[in-house]
């Protein structure tokens, strides 16, 4: 579940990155082999190659220009090959984008906290193109410990139900905390579409019997409840 992601791209070396989050994870796979121990990973949903819903047979990226993301492609990939020809028990989660108490303050959620914490003018830049996959880290969590009780062999998406604009988000955020920032919606045609990191959950529900529990209201009312600084 360990994996470094580095805050800026350029300060931190690609062969650092490998090392960590692929290495590791392959040392760690092999002493599973070894010691007949159900092992799990938890990649992402980021590898997806098509930015809609993707189910667990869509393709997935060749590489990526992102260090971290092009390790998690490389992981995966090295993973499935060495598991090819042996019959050892895995699951390999692809979570979309999990947020939760704990998420680095450099991320999206964390920013408006902040903001609308402080009733500053919070700034959102096409909205429409902003529709994304939100799954609260306890929901993640479900899933990783139903992997690792029932012991199912193969790939699962794990998601939300729904996806929210940053539009959406905000509101929902301003409400819980109940700010008096201004919600001012601009455009910007450099800005493309975020990946949405959406997917099918429908492997998950039936093998693992696991579904979301947490609406994104009240998984960001649990985030709220701890402190932020």
């Amino acid at each position: 579940m360990g994996a470094y992601v580095p805050k800026k791209m350029n300060s931190v070396s690609k062969n650092f990155i490998n090392k960590v989050n692929i290495d590791s994870t392959i040392n760690l796979l092999k002493w599973s082999q070894r010691n007949n121990i159900h092992f799990i990973y938890i990649s992402g949903s980021v590898i997806y190659n098509k930015n809609k819903k993707n189910s667990e047979n869509s393709k997935l990226l060749k590489n990526s220009k992102n260090p971290y993301i092009d390790s998690k492609i490389k992981c995966e990939k090295k993973i499935l090959r060495l598991l090819k020809k042996k019959n050892h028990n895995y699951t390999i989660l692809r979570p979309s984008s999990i947020y939760g108490f704990g998420l680095d303050k450099s991320k999206l959620i964390s920013k408006f906290i902040k903001i609308l914490q402080k009733n500053k003018v919070l700034e959102i830049f096409n909205f429409e193109k902003t529709k994304v996959n939100f799954i609260h880290a306890k929901d993640v969590a479900s899933a990783i410990y139903l992997s690792f009780k029932l012991k199912k062999r193969g790939v699962f998406n794990v998601g939300s139900k729904n996806c929210y604009h940053f539009l959406s988000l905000s509101k929902i955020l301003s409400k819980l905390i109940k700010s008096k920032s201004n919600i001012i919606l601009r455009d910007n045609r450099k800005i493309k579409n975020l990946n949405s990191l959406d997917v099918k959950i429908t492997k998950a529900k039936k093998i693992l019997n696991w579904r979301p529990v947490l609406s994104m209201r009240n998984g960001l009312k649990m985030t709220l409840q701890k402190k932020w600084n």
